[in-house]
Formats: C-alpha cells, structure tokens, sequence
C-alpha cells in the first residue's frame, strides 16, 4: 500500500491559474455576484459561513437587476439550500422541546452555540417562547455577525 507524502500532492501552478479561461470564470462569478445579493454573501464571506444561511434561512431573493433576483431565486431554491432551511426547523423545533422539558422541570435553560453567525434562529425561539427563564450564547469566528 502505497501512501500520499506531501512531496506527492502537487498544486495548480501559477501559469495555469492565469489562464484566459480561468479569468473568464472568475469574471463570470464576479459578475453574477454583483447581480445576486445571495451570490455575493457567498462568495465575500464564503457559503457555509453564518452570513449566507442566515441569508438562505431568510428565503427572500435579491439583486440589483431582475436578473440578479432571478439567480437568487435560483439559489435559494436549490436543494442545498431547501436542506438548511429543513435543518433550521429540526434545530428550532428541537430546541423548542428541550425548553419545555426542562421548564416542566423548573429548570432555566441556557443554549450554547459556538457558530452562530447572527443567531437569528435564537431570536426566533426566544420570541416564540417567551419568559426569562432562556439565555442564549452566541458565538462566531467571523466578529462581522
């Protein structure tokens, strides 16, 4: 069995990175980026940072042109997407439940989340719960959320 040595993994030489076809591409990215509101988060901040699933939980397309409301659109409406979007219920609907059980304790509760984003989804649950019995800790790399 043969092994990967870090001698072994070759990276993109430079003059391939400058090819013309690659600049299109990055031009088209570009492009799109400034169209679509959803495309720029992503591409600025990366697309599974907080800012974009906080943009994709949001679920409402925006862009400079028609057209860049019509690619968000598009983005927002794939699969990927419609997963998190999927995902956010299941934490909320779980986070919902563990509130009651422990309120049904007597129990205050107190939520965690080390990657948070802009922790909307938080303000969401403690709009929809009510009472000060709930404290949420929020907490992102990105000090920008």
């Amino acid at each position: 069995m043969q092994f990967m040595t870090t001698q072994s993994i070759r990276t993109l030489p430079d003059i391939r990175r400058k090819a013309p076809h690659y600049l299109f591409l990055q031009m088209a990215v570009r492009l799109l980026a400034w169209m679509s509101y959803g495309l720029a988060i992503g591409v600025a901040h990366g697309f599974d940072s907080g800012l974009s699933l906080d943009y994709v939980y949001r679920n409402r397309p925006g862009g400079r042109t028609a057209l860049g409301q019509a690619l968000d659109r598009i983005y927002l409406n794939h699969e990927s997407n419609q997963a998190d979007r999927a995902r956010k219920n299941l934490l909320l609907q779980a986070m919902w439940n563990r509130v009651l059980v422990r309120r049904n304790e007597g129990l205050p509760t107190t939520i965690l989340d080390v990657a948070s984003g802009p922790g909307r989804y938080h303000l969401e649950l403690l709009k929809m719960m009510g009472g000060n019995d709930i404290s949420v800790i929020c907490r992102d790399i990105d000090e920008s959320c």
